[in-house]
């Protein structure tokens, strides 16, 4: 796990400050860079962002610097982008516009009226619609939950999913890869076939894209923990084994629950 860890992060620091006797802060610092290619891309933010005053503060203008130029005339980097959130049952859109003129928040709603600056903390997935060259945003903070005793140290975080059909989310903690084994979406088989795993019959959507980076599906990823129905802890739709979802580093997903009540997503990494 600390390899994983190291490579989505890619440059760690760390500074180590004494919050109680034998427990530290451990601010593990770096970066993630996440490619948005023209059109669609889900995402998400697995850093928290550090502003001069020390404080953290995952406003989207932290997330994907936009400056204003200086020049009406020139725009800014992410100009015509937009976010996409997703409400629980709507999708809620959020244009970047650097122009002081057209708003003071950096982003507008799509008819051109200022719109407050949404947060996008780890955790939450969202949308990107680029609508500019390929682009590559590198997303800077600080790892999140991550304590010390000197000689060991542990990063735990957790996620809630709440009671609702779907929800965008994202990996708390720099990681990717296999979504149970690396990013620790556990749902471990009981002993008894009867008694089903803590997310079975949940789902993991990840979208499909067409040549032009149009959304055009989603490939679904049913939660299954019996063994004799797969070894890969999921199946399609139709109850066949399927290779587990593999989310990149900074990545995004529609999480499906149907077990009629929250679930905490908890990852501890130790080193």
């Amino acid at each position: 796990m600390r390899k994983t860890l190291l490579m989505a992060a890619a440059t760690l620091a760390a500074g180590v400050i004494s919050i109680q006797a034998q427990v530290y802060s451990q601010n593990i610092v770096g970066y993630v860079n996440v490619v948005t290619p023209p059109g669609f891309t889900f995402v998400s933010n697995p850093l928290d962002y550090i502003d001069s005053n020390g404080l953290t503060n995952n406003a989207a203008t932290n997330i994907f610097k936009n400056p204003y130029s200086g020049n009406d005339n020139i725009q800014g980097p992410y100009d015509g982008n937009v976010l996409i959130l997703w409400t629980g049952t709507g999708y809620d859109q959020y244009v970047f516009d650097s122009l002081p003129g057209d708003t003071t928040t950096g982003f507008t709603d799509s008819f051109g009226n200022p719109k407050a600056t949404p947060i996008l903390s780890p955790g939450i997935g969202f949308y990107i619609n680029n609508n500019n060259p390929r682009a590559t945003n590198t997303i800077t903070g600080t790892v999140r939950g991550a304590t010390s005793n000197g000689s060991l140290t542990t990063i735990s975080n957790t996620v809630t999913i709440p009671n609702q059909a779907f929800t965008f989310v994202g990996s708390a903690t720099a990681l990717g890869g296999d979504a149970i084994t690396n990013l620790l979406l556990a749902n471990p088989y009981s002993g008894n076939d009867n008694i089903a795993g803590p997310l079975d019959g949940c789902q993991i959507l990840l979208p499909i894209y067409n040549g032009a980076g149009i959304l055009s599906a989603y490939n679904t990823f049913v939660f299954d923990s019996l063994p004799g129905d797969t070894s890969t802890g999921f199946t399609d739709t139709f109850g066949n084994p399927k290779a587990a979802p593999v989310i990149p580093v900074g990545g995004g997903f529609f999480f499906g629950n149907n077990v009629n009540h929250p679930i905490t997503w908890t990852q501890v990494i130790q080193f």
